[in-house]
């Protein structure tokens, strides 16, 4: 019974260390997977923030283009409204000109009438 007794705890003891190696091989297999996989989420994250920096600077390009197209049609309003103004503007100063009763110039010998008290003056 105690050379009986003697072989289990051999047996026992075999069997301990063959599970300690095989929990050990698992261990090691999960870690080797665990490793793995975060490498695999790295890379995976470093082409996310990529194909984001790639979309941000399009956008950023987008936005001054149309910036720059805001400012060209600011400027042609600008110079659209400047040149109606001018436009308008003389076209008053015409119309003043051609229909005031004080502007009055002789329109049969074209000249300035002038008083003869201011002539005297000049003399």
């Amino acid at each position: 019974m105690k050379a009986e007794n003697e072989r289990l705890s051999a047996e026992i003891g075999k069997l301990k260390q063959l599970l300690r190696e095989e929990i050990s091989k698992s261990q090691a297999s999960v870690r080797l997977d665990m490793s793995l996989e975060k490498g695999r989420t790295r890379d995976e994250q470093a082409n996310q923030e990529i194909k984001i920096k790639k979309a941000d600077s399009k956008i950023e390009q987008e936005i001054s283009s149309l910036r720059l197209q805001m400012e060209a049609i600011k400027f042609q309003i600008l110079q659209y409204m400047f040149g109606m103004c001018s436009f308008i503007y003389y076209s008053v100063i015409v119309f003043y000109i051609r229909t005031s009763p004080f502007l009055f110039l002789n329109s049969l010998s074209n000249d300035i009438i002038i008083p003869n008290t201011c002539i005297n003056l000049l003399l």
